[in-house]
């Protein structure tokens, strides 16, 4: 006569039902972090591209008063030194794209440099 076991039946592994339940425990947790790390990416690529905004800028300012102490040093007219033209000079420096794929042109008003990707307002 056999005897019969206490408790399981069949301790061999786990079931197909167990298995699907820890499958998708896991998926869930994959896609909550793809999600987040999604967010965190673009976040960290619009920061940097505001960073290389505000780099062109001081770049444009710093140059601009040189050309003007130059300009009153030497009694020249004034030239008419404007973003555009800047970022026309440097066009081919990779500091002057967007990290994104953006690039850098004059906002409305003419005195500040936004992306056409990520705009000027970056907050």
């Amino acid at each position: 006569m056999k005897k019969e076991k206490k408790g399981f039946v069949n301790n061999e592994g786990f079931s197909l039902v167990e298995l699907v339940i820890v499958i998708a425990i896991m998926a869930v947790l994959a896609s909550a972090i793809g999600i987040s790390l999604l967010r965190y990416l673009e976040r960290s690529r619009t920061a940097n591209c505001a960073s290389a905004r505000d780099t062109i800028e001081k770049e444009y300012y710093t140059d601009k008063v040189e050309i003007e102490n130059f300009r009153l040093d030497n009694d020249l007219p004034d030239p008419e030194y404007d973003i555009q033209e800047f970022l026309d000079e440097h066009a081919g420096e990779d500091k002057f794209k967007c990290p994104d794929g953006g690039t850098f042109q004059p906002d409305a008003s003419g005195e500040h440099i936004e992306c056409t990707k990520h705009g000027s307002n970056f907050n």
